[in-house]
């Protein structure tokens, strides 16, 4: 049975940033703050560092998050930020067709090189 819940309410209760995508999570390892990847059927984490353990041992070393801010970035959210502000600069470039043809542009080729890299990964 999977675990999925107890381990993204973990993270979510303790304000630590994650990114679920099935069956992983990935999050920030509390000893050196790099992506971790924990696995949700059995709890169990790893890092490149090479620390490993369980959900027990993310609690134990809890107070190591408050020591610095790490972020994983989940890129569904990102890119949404990010268009909605191109969208925001774009509106307001309205009557500077030049410019507002060079962001869109610049959009475009930022939304594929995200597609590129969100497929290389997967």
């Amino acid at each position: 049975m999977s675990k999925s819940y107890t381990c993204l309410s973990f993270f979510k209760t303790n304000k630590i940033s994650y990114y679920y995508e099935k069956p992983l999570i990935l999050f920030p390892c509390p000893f050196c703050q790099k992506e971790a990847t924990m696995n949700t059927f059995d709890g169990k984490w790893m890092c490149g560092c090479g620390e490993s353990g369980t959900l027990i041992t993310l609690q134990t070393n809890i107070d190591l998050y408050n020591t610095g801010k790490s972020i994983v970035l989940n890129p569904k959210k990102t890119r949404k930020k990010i268009n909605s502000q191109f969208d925001f600069v774009i509106a307001s470039l309205a009557e500077q067709k030049r410019i507002k043809s060079h962001v869109e542009q610049l959009k475009a080729l930022t939304n594929e090189l995200v597609e590129y890299l969100t497929n290389k990964k997967a």
